[in-house]
């Protein structure tokens, strides 16, 4: 079976992932990071055969990066594998890259890709972003790497007066940026760049309104079994008809999906969050990390904002 991964397989990923990682000085960054790069993650079951483990990591708006783990040559020969790849292709198809970067060998991927030669210059383009956003440091040869163009495509059909949330894809980045930041702008968020965004499109959800997107939340994994709700916005003109408790629900469904146990959010609109099932806590009792973004904040020393979390059912 090929499926994404969800925080109940941390303890079979992370000394797996760690076998082929460089032998760096925390390479994990204590592991924060790299269970935020959950969601990047597919697996397969074993089946007889190894594991094979795949991340597929968003660099821009055109790029993503795909490495692949366990590629035994007895595992690459198999329909297993290939299905696995191509389980890959479709997953970048869905979120909207354009182009899939692998460091794997030719001989595995030759048949499901169809390469094209790196030139010197985007070589070096396309390392400097892989070593952006790499929060565990993967032995690359550079020489290995190919490029491999997709043909993405998006259905944007909507009926009339229909409301409809989905996750994310890559072209919604802008829109969520400046809805994002627009909010920001009053103090009500703190802003994000397009490129953040762009790099982390599978936290966000959207909700549409007869094709248009009318607002935005994130879910940003904090620890194995902790997320945060951020980033919740609805276009002010539509606000109070109900597509921000729609947009939740779609988050809280994801959360579970991951097998997290909590999600909080810091927040003013205390009653909203009351209403989808959360309620107070004191600020003390989050971990440090979330602390991080908050530091950017003009607020910070003053804080007025109220810490909620909601304990989910898996």
């Amino acid at each position: 079976m090929i499926r994404q991964a969800t925080m109940n397989d941390i303890q079979y990923l992370l000394p797996f992932v760690n076998h082929y990682v460089q032998r760096q000085m925390d390479p994990f960054k204590s592991g924060l990071d790299f269970y935020a790069r959950i969601p990047d993650f597919t697996l397969t079951t074993p089946n007889g055969f190894a594991p094979v483990i795949g991340v597929l990591r968003i660099l821009n708006a055109t790029y993503a990066w795909l490495h692949l783990f366990g590629l035994e040559a007895d595992v690459i020969k198999t329909q297993k594998f290939r299905d696995f790849v191509q389980f890959q292709i479709e997953n970048a198809r869905k979120i909207g890259i354009r182009t899939i970067v692998t460091d794997a060998p030719l001989n595995a991927v030759l048949n499901h890709f169809s390469g094209r030669k790196i030139e010197a210059s985007e070589r070096t383009v396309i390392l400097n972003l892989m070593n952006a956003v790499t929060e565990f440091k993967i032995a690359v040869n550079p020489q290995n790497l190919s490029v491999h163009d997709l043909n993405s495509s998006e259905n944007k059909e909507c009926r009339r007066g229909t409301r409809t949330v989905r996750d994310a894809a890559l072209s919604d980045a802008k829109v969520i940026w400046e809805i994002i930041n627009h909010y920001a702008l009053h103090g009500e968020m703190l802003p994000k760049s397009l490129i953040f965004i762009q790099q982390n499109i599978r936290n966000y959800s959207v909700i549409e309104r007869e094709g248009q997107i009318v607002g935005c939340a994130a879910l940003q994994i904090m620890w194995n079994d902790l997320a945060e709700v951020a980033s919740v916005g609805i276009l002010d003109e539509l606000r109070g008809l109900g597509m921000g408790q729609k947009l939740m629900t779609h988050i809280i469904g994801r959360a579970e999906r991951l097998k997290l146990h909590k999600i909080f959010s810091l927040t003013r609109q205390i009653p909203f969050f009351e209403k989808m099932g959360f309620h107070k806590i004191p600020k003390e009792t989050l971990p440090p990390k979330i602390w991080k973004d908050c530091m950017h904040c003009k607020k910070f020393m003053g804080c007025d904002e109220a810490a909620m979390i909601r304990e989910l059912e898996l």
